[in-house]
C-alpha cells in the first residue's frame, strides 16, 4: 500500500494550503480553515486515513466522478479529494 503525506503549510484568510507528497510529483492542496471539524465548513483533523477510488467505474452516477474518498475520518463522512482552483471548489 502506498503512503502519501500531506503537510499543511499555511492557514490564513479562511483557507488551509498544503503539499501532498509521495506521488511522482508534489501536489498543492487547498482546504477550508480549521473550524473544530464541523462538517462542510472545516478541514479534517490531522491523522492517517485510508484513501479509496470514488466514481471511477464506467457510467457512474456520483456527483463528483473520478475522485478519491478518505475513510475513517472522525465524525465525518464522504470526504473527497478532487480537482479545484479556489475555496469555492471546497466544502469542508
Amino acid at each position: 500500500m502506498k503512503s502519501l503525506h500531506l503537510r499543511r503549510a499555511l492557514a490564513a484568510n479562511g483557507a488551509t494550503l498544503g503539499i501532498l507528497t509521495g506521488l511522482s510529483r508534489p501536489l498543492y492542496t487547498l482546504e477550508e480553515a480549521w473550524r473544530n471539524n464541523q462538517p462542510k465548513v472545516s478541514c479534517i483533523p490531522a491523522g492517517t486515513y485510508r484513501c479509496i477510488p470514488h466514481g471511477w467505474e464506467a457510467n457512474t452516477k456520483v456527483s463528483k466522478p473520478k475522485t478519491w474518498q478518505l475513510t475513517g475520518v472522525p465524525a465525518r463522512a464522504a470526504i473527497l479529494i478532487h480537482i479545484g482552483n479556489t475555496t469555492k471548489d471546497t466544502e469542508g
